[in-house]
């Protein structure tokens, strides 16, 4: 049980840091509740579930109607938007030897 302010600081941070080595990509939102829909669609499209495990992490709705929200996803999606290494030349055709 959490006995200080200090306790229960040291340990929500220790959440937060072990959450961000999980291997997930976040991303965070506050939007009013029709464009928070339309984000939400678009970013799983982008990102389908089957594919790179994507989902709504977190949301809330605000005092003045906005949703906030965190999208989460595996970010296979990044590694293949990188810099891929250059294809092999292709071998020039054998000569006989003379």
């Amino acid at each position: 049980m959490v006995k200080t302010p200090r306790e229960l600081a040291q340990r929500m941070a220790a959440r937060r840091d072990a959450r961000k080595e999980d291997g997930f990509v976040r991303e965070h939102f506050t939007l009013p509740r029709e464009n928070a829909r339309a984000a939400a669609r678009a970013f799983l499209e982008r990102f389908p579930k089957q594919a790179y495990m994507s989902e709504v992490e977190h949301w809330r709705e605000l005092p003045d109607g906005a949703i906030e929200f965190t999208m989460r996803r595996l970010p296979t999606a990044d590694r293949e938007t990188t810099a891929q290494a250059p294809s092999a030349a292709p071998l020039a055709p054998r000569t006989a030897a003379s």
